[in-house]
């Protein structure tokens, strides 16, 4: 059994349930009749209204008096031993009694007269003819065979929708799949061949679209029946019963109107339509349609963005055909409702649009690596909402999209993505005057080429930024075509420049590094140092005395501009 054709069985399952106990409990359908001293309040039976009383007699108010009738009343409908027919006017000088047997129902008098603006005896004669009318109609309601007719006829309509369950059970999975089979034999699936022409694969476009409609049609129409036969079978079982039927004939002027058609057309054409636009922007997403102007990554978004459109186009299509749509309650629910969106919706409004402007101005894609404000890493998810980045320490950084529009946003994979130019890594290096700049780049150079992810084509290449008062300021410019791995080349290009400067006999003393060289070593590990090397002693001049040799300066090589004795 399908997941769908099990929830409208469970559907199903509670509607029988509520109708049943509509049948073992004869559940009666009252509204509460208000009323109040000035249009008096309300005689009733049941649920129908008979008439109303407006004065009061003596310390009885209006309300103590329908009161009184209305219990008089009940207890005369459940009595079948008094006759309908015992039902008697009696007139006096200041009153008329209307009684059924010797059992008082309502007294009138000339206020009352006076207030329904008719004679008494006319009034009383009015109102015996409507108790007379309900009394009936009560008691036929209400007989106990008609009770169990209800309960008989609301069994079977039971046992058939049960039947019709579990035939449409059995079969829809088997019409769902011949039709199924019958898509994939004649219509044929081109979009995966290389070789299709754009008239093949728009042929095959146009038949997907219609096997589509075809199983679509299907499913309506055993939707229509797993939804109709439970509307059909609980409408039946409240007519069945009298203190129900007044559901009933509501549903069924409802349906007179016209507006279920409506409201199911409207929906057919958003079902449809939701179709089409799956099936077109599916085929933008793919590139199996191309349009100039359109990138592919626009399909996904702005199909969300058109079926949000279009589905609430249909709701406030579909709003003036509901039921009670009219009424003051649904008016104050929506007006409640438009309220509480607008006021909490202001900082989710600004996000979606931010979205949306992100999205088509194109300012990153997912699995970009980009610098927006503080955060860089790679993104993982972008929504209308919030764009999501984790950075090379797996830490996901959650930022609105009020922030990213206005914030700058480095993409350091747009140009790798979209025109296959390599993003150009650099690092700078400052050296002494005593090194050949020559020697210099072709170190540099080495170091770079010595890293897998750097390309050998484009070669890296040297530009000497600057000559500053105690050193050469160089930039080491190199290719790669994985931005998301900088931090890993960046620490093998320092590396590698260390190296090689060392096996090249190249000490990095600058900008801020001082050093005497009068017994002290070199600044090149050991491991880079020939097995001969010594350290220097220091240099005493034997002629000139010692005042010269203290007023003398030592040799230093001071990369910052100090001098260390």
């Amino acid at each position: 059994m399908s997941l769908q054709l099990r929830r409208w069985r469970r559907f199903a399952i509670l509607a029988i349930s509520f109708c049943l106990c509509i049948c073992l409990t004869n559940f009666v359908y009252a509204q509460e009749l208000e009323g109040n001293e000035i249009d008096g309040y309300p005689v009733q039976l049941g649920t129908a209204e008979l008439f109303k009383i407006q004065k009061g007699i003596g310390d009885f108010t209006a309300k103590d008096r329908v009161e009184a009738i209305n219990a008089r009343l009940e207890e005369i409908a459940e009595d079948d031993s008094i006759p309908l027919d015992s039902l008697r006017i009696e007139d006096r000088k200041l009153t008329t009694i209307i009684e059924a047997g010797d059992e008082l129902i309502v007294t009138l008098t000339n206020q009352d007269a006076q207030a329904a603006e008719q004679e008494r005896l006319d009034l009383a004669e009015d109102y015996l003819a409507q108790l007379q009318t309900e009394l009936r109609s009560y008691r036929v309601n209400n007989d106990i065979k008609r009770t169990l007719w209800g309960v008989f006829w609301t069994l079977i309509a039971t046992l058939a929708l049960i039947v019709v369950f579990n035939v449409l059970n059995y079969a829809l999975p088997r019409i769902y799949g011949k039709v199924d089979r019958w898509r994939n034999d004649y219509i044929p699936s081109l979009r995966r061949r290389e070789d299709a022409n754009f008239i093949q694969v728009l042929n095959s476009y146009i038949l997907t679209i219609i096997g589509t409609i075809v199983i679509s049609i299907v499913q309506i129409l055993s939707l229509a029946l797993i939804v109709g036969l439970p509307c059909l079978y609980v409408t039946l079982v409240l007519s069945f019963f009298t203190s129900t039927e007044e559901i009933t004939e509501a549903i069924l002027d409802y349906v007179e109107t016209g507006n279920p058609f409506r409201i199911a057309i409207v929906l057919l054409v958003t079902y449809y339509s939701l179709i089409v636009l799956r099936l077109t922007f599916a085929e933008l997403g793919r590139g199996t349609i191309s349009v100039s102007w359109f990138h592919q990554e626009w399909a996904e978004p702005t199909y969300r963005l058109v079926t949000f459109f279009l589905i609430a186009t249909a709701i406030v299509v579909i709003f003036p055909y509901l039921p009670g749509y009219d009424s003051l309650a649904f008016q104050g629910f929506t007006v409640f409702l438009g309220i509480v969106v607008s006021l909490g919706s202001t900082v989710a409004v600004a996000n979606v649009v931010s979205g949306i402007i992100l999205i088509y101005t194109r300012a990153f894609k997912t699995h970009d690596y980009v610098k927006i404000a503080e955060a860089t890493g790679e993104i993982v998810e972008e929504t209308l909402l919030v764009t999501r980045i984790r950075t090379p320490k797996n830490v996901v950084i959650t930022i609105p999209n009020t922030m990213v529009l206005g914030s700058q946003i480095i993409n350091y994979s747009a140009a790798v993505r979209d025109r296959s130019i390599p993003l150009l890594l650099h690092a700078n290096v400052t050296l002494g005057y005593d090194v050949p700049w020559r020697k210099v780049n072709e170190v540099l150079i080495q170091a770079a080429q010595n890293i897998e992810l750097i390309l050998k084509e484009p070669e890296p290449f040297i530009l000497q930024k600057s000559l500053d008062d105690f050193y050469v300021s160089y930039e080491l410019n190199a290719y790669t075509n994985a931005p998301a791995e900088m931090p890993k080349i960046y620490s093998e290009l320092y590396q590698n420049i260390q190296d090689c400067c060392n096996e090249n006999d190249i000490e990095i003393l600058s900008p801020h590094y001082s050093a005497m060289r009068d017994g002290n070593e070199i600044t090149i590990p050991e491991n880079y140092l020939p097995d001969d090397y010594e350290v220097p002693g220091f240099r005493i001049q034997p002629l000139g005395g010692l005042l010269t040799m203290m007023n003398q300066k030592p040799a230093t090589d001071d990369k910052n501009g100090s001098n260390n004795h």
